[in-house]
């Protein structure tokens, strides 16, 4: 990699060769992360397919807080990290919030016809800040201090 491409966070920041007269630019996304012996091979293939194409442009998304997150920079590539979990293959009733998980990561949040419902509710947390679910329940206080109205049913006040 050079130090002039470095900067713009992609490793190639001008067009040559053919890409030049046409203005293309290929894009790639890599998806590689968790344990060394997937990130490292997923920069090794970035610089391969960078030096055979110099204008290529590579992004690559990774689990946030994962080891991609701080690795991948340092090798002079963007990457953007997202709010996913892998599959837990020994415990597959730990796998129950994944839908959940999948929504979050998406931007979305849970729902019902009737408000979030019962079956949902164990997984709010995954969905939903902490300070959302605090101002959920202060609400709940408020409207309903002797907590008579559903009790239980969402918050255990």
């Amino acid at each position: 990699m050079n130090e002039e491409n470095k900067d713009s966070g992609n490793l190639n920041s001008s067009l040559e060769g053919p890409e030049a007269e046409t203005g293309f630019r290929p894009r790639v996304i890599i998806a590689g992360g968790g344990t060394g012996g997937h990130i490292f091979p997923a920069i090794a293939i970035a610089n391969a397919v960078v030096a055979a194409v110099p204008a290529t442009e590579i992004l690559f998304v990774g689990a946030k807080g994962k080891m991609e997150m701080e690795k991948v920079p340092l090798a002079g590539y963007r990457i953007e990290g997202l709010d996913i979990a892998g599959f837990n293959r020994s415990s597959l009733i730990k796998n129950i919030g994944l839908p959940f998980k999948l929504v979050k990561s998406l931007g979305g949040t849970i729902s019902g016809e009737h408000g979030v419902g019962l079956i949902q509710k164990d997984f709010m947390d995954i969905v939903m800040s902490h300070t959302n679910l605090d101002l959920m329940r202060s609400i709940k206080k408020a409207f309903d201090p002797n907590n008579i109205l559903n009790a239980g049913k969402i918050f255990n006040l």
